[in-house]
């Protein structure tokens, strides 16, 4: 039997001990000192902070690998070696870099994402010369001083997405806690949405289109002017067997899974029908594609010369060259891509009353909480496919009609009546009331005509 006292010294020394091992400790200088921490990416919690991956003294880590150079490529499954970031020394940008593209590899897949965050923690280490101090400093007062001193120097339409972008490397690359709250930035300015495009200039770039030559570039910015996909994320990862068709082998849409398509931007099919025009305009280049698999690129990257390379996808450098081409070739005011996105979008609002439908056309998130929507008859592709065309048979292409000369006596002012009716230019109560003048004006010319017939 244990004496009373012993048992009362045994539970106080238990006591001083659970206190010490509740504390937060810095990491020691062996542990800093360290050759580097092996790390595995789907075993760290999401908003890794400070001291996650620091070993106490006098213990061993319980996963150990080998070392290997860092795959910022990988998905993060794999063991990775991640040199560690002394506390006291002045702070280099490589080994931070080098620790952020490591420690995000399983969820920012996309290198372009990851290099847009590094460009903005960039920018802020130049601007505030973080290399002047080290980590510890960083971990103090001073980051939260140098971040709010260099918020100002954002330019404002940027400043949401660049201090994202600090915040994640300084999180994961620096593996610091966030110093900075809500409170200590000014609010930023709601943002302005940027307007469609006029409809005339668009007007002039589908007719252009229309008479393109090159079936590259016609089938291309048919599918952009009727689609209004966005260039990188979604159009130029589309594949062959994304392309749907029908019974009678006629392409009828675009059936694009976000699952096959880790590179898109939002984490939504796309399901766009494509009206006879576009569809032919497409075939048309499929007849010519140098390599028309199932898994080869609808529009593989092209060199300015012509030359393809159907292995490699089409860049932002590729597709910019490709429109400014266009436009000089046809003498048309410059568009962006987004810009032809947006008057889609336009057209999509006023004309597809199903948000779920107009959803799916240009691949954004659908609400699927609604279980009418969810389990009606556009469920299937076909069905959404359906419930487009209902709504625009020839599709956003639609909006601008052919001007072709006509042979039949019929008046240009009742053309262009009837005209502005299809396009929407003219309620029903307009077209009658433009009629009734047109009418009044032909039987007083006619009048005007007798009396001075010799």
């Amino acid at each position: 039997m244990i004496p009373s006292i012993e048992v009362s010294r045994l539970a106080k020394v238990s006591h001083l001990e659970r206190e010490e091992s509740d504390a937060p400790k810095e990491p020691t200088e062996a542990v800093q000192r360290s050759e580097g921490i092996i790390i595995a990416d789907t075993h760290l919690p999401l908003g890794t902070q400070e001291g996650d991956n620091w070993v106490p003294e006098g213990h061993h880590a319980t996963h150990q690998g080998s070392e290997g150079a860092p795959n910022p490529g990988g998905t993060g499954g794999e063991a990775q070696h991640v040199e560690p970031i002394p506390w006291d020394e002045p702070l280099r940008l490589d080994p931070i870099k080098q620790r952020f593209e490591v420690m995000t590899a399983a969820r920012l897949t996309r290198n372009k994402t990851r290099a847009s965050y590094w460009a903005c923690f960039e920018t802020f280490a130049e601007c505030e010369k973080i290399a002047r101090f080290s980590r510890r400093q960083l971990a103090g007062k001073k980051g939260r001083e140098l971040l709010i001193a260099h918020y100002p120097h954002i330019g404002e339409p940027m400043r949401v997405f660049a201090l994202a972008g600090v915040k994640k490397v300084w999180t994961r690359g620096l593996e610091l806690p966030w110093p900075v709250c809500r409170d200590d930035l000014p609010a930023p300015r709601r943002s302005r949405r940027e307007a469609a495009p006029r409809r005339e200039f668009v007007e002039q770039w589908v007719n252009a289109s229309r008479s393109e030559t090159d079936p590259y570039v016609k089938s291309w910015l048919l599918v952009e002017e009727n689609g209004g996909l966005r260039p990188i994320d979604q159009a130029a990862e589309l594949r062959i067997e994304d392309l749907l068709f029908g019974a009678n082998d006629d392409l009828i849409g675009i059936h694009a899974r976000a699952a096959d398509h880790p590179g898109f931007k939002r984490d939504a099919d796309i399901r766009q029908s494509l009206p006879p025009e576009v569809a032919l305009a497409l075939r048309s280049w499929l007849a010519a594609h140098p390599s028309p698999g199932p898994g080869a690129y609808v529009w593989p990257w092209r060199h300015r010369t012509g030359r393809l390379d159907v292995g490699r996808m089409a860049t932002e450098e590729s597709i910019r060259r490709m429109r400014k081409a266009f436009a000089r070739r046809h003498g048309l005011p410059w568009l962006t891509s987004k810009a032809m996105r947006h008057f889609v979008r336009t057209v999509l609002n006023s004309s597809v009353r199903d948000k779920v439908v107009r959803s799916y056309y240009q691949g954004h998130t659908p609400d699927l909480s609604d279980m009418d929507e969810r389990y009606g008859d556009h469920e299937t592709p076909e069905g959404t496919f359906e419930v487009q065309r209902r709504s625009l048979l020839a599709g956003v292409l639609g909006t601008f009609l052919r001007t072709e000369p006509e042979h039949d006596g019929t008046p240009a002012e009742l053309r262009d009546i009837w005209n502005k009716v299809l396009t929407g230019d003219l309620d029903s109560l307009e077209a009658a009331s433009a009629l009734k003048d047109l009418a009044r004006s032909v039987k007083q010319q006619e009048a005007v005509n007798a009396l001075v017939k010799p």
